[in-house]
């Protein structure tokens, strides 16, 4: 990404600002840092405690030695899946997984991980260059420190995964504050979403995301309360709302509806229904 930006502008990046503390939106904080040791690295307050977390389970510092750690593992399974393979297009797409992780082990190796060295507890403008940025802590959702990027002229928010093209992930969630804090964020102006994972959105992508989440937590609600084990609940509530959900959360090959939903529901049921 540095370098694609370098094809862009040969102007050194000044600022980058991390979403959230999972791996794949903060890992690669050094390449910039090591371009500009000046740069600033601005996230919430939350998020930087969250990166020095022993237990952050998604993303923090001591994350890098488990994937060090794991990563030979998945690179033999790589190799095996492809000797087994026989369709030409499976095995092309294995081999490029397999280039990746080798190359992405030896990147962990060499890693001196850049710590943000400014954070926001509520809100703070940034004025570039005649732009201006706002960046937005709105509340917990999909992690305790989800920070939005606004830029009111172009009208244009970037959400980190608080919201995505496709099935969110629930594991660091606050379900029930994740709707609250989406409808915070869509009373700012704008008219499209860039996304933590997927293709720019409008802005009505919202509606559709956080009527997922506020449906599937109602669905596990009502559910639990009939009695309905966790298995039952997997696979009627994924039967259930899958008229109004499957397509529109199935059109990336990751975070598919059928792939994620019995997760999404189990997740819901262990943070809503049983901490209750």
């Amino acid at each position: 990404m540095y370098q694609q930006i370098q094809g862009i502008t040969q102007k050194p990046v000044i600022k980058v600002i991390n979403t959230h503390f999972h791996w794949d939106h903060w890992q690669g904080n050094e390449s910039y840092a090591a371009q500009n040791p000046k740069m600033e690295i601005i996230t919430s307050e939350k998020t930087k405690e969250n990166m020095s977390k022993p237990d952050a389970g998604g993303g923090g510092v001591p994350y890098i030695e488990k994937q060090i750690a794991n990563m030979p593992g998945e690179i033999d399974k790589l190799k095996a899946d492809i000797l087994k393979e026989t369709d030409a297009a499976k095995k092309k797409n294995l081999e490029s997984n397999l280039q990746q992780a080798e190359t992405f082990l030896q990147e962990l190796k060499q890693m001196k991980p850049a710590l943000p060295t400014r954070t926001v507890a509520t809100t703070l403008t940034l004025k570039e260059a005649g732009r201006e940025i706002q960046l937005h802590a709105l509340g917990r959702g999909h992690t305790n420190g989800d920070l939005y990027i606004y830029l009111p002229k172009e009208k244009v928010v970037a959400t980190g995964d608080a919201l995505i093209d496709w099935m969110p992930f629930l594991n660091d969630g606050y379900p029930e504050e994740w709707v609250q804090t989406l409808t915070a964020l869509e009373k700012l102006d704008f008219t499209q979403i860039v996304p933590g994972h997927g293709d720019v959105q409008p802005k009505g992508h919202l509606a559709f995301f956080r009527g997922y989440l506020s449906d599937l937590i109602d669905a596990v609600k009502k559910a639990s309360a009939g009695g309905a084990t966790l298995a039952e609940m997997q696979t009627k509530i994924g039967d259930q709302l899958a008229p109004k959900y499957e397509a529109g959360m199935s059109k990336h090959t990751l975070g598919r509806y059928r792939d994620r939903v019995g997760q999404n529901v189990e997740m819901v049921h262990k943070k809503v229904v049983l901490k209750a």
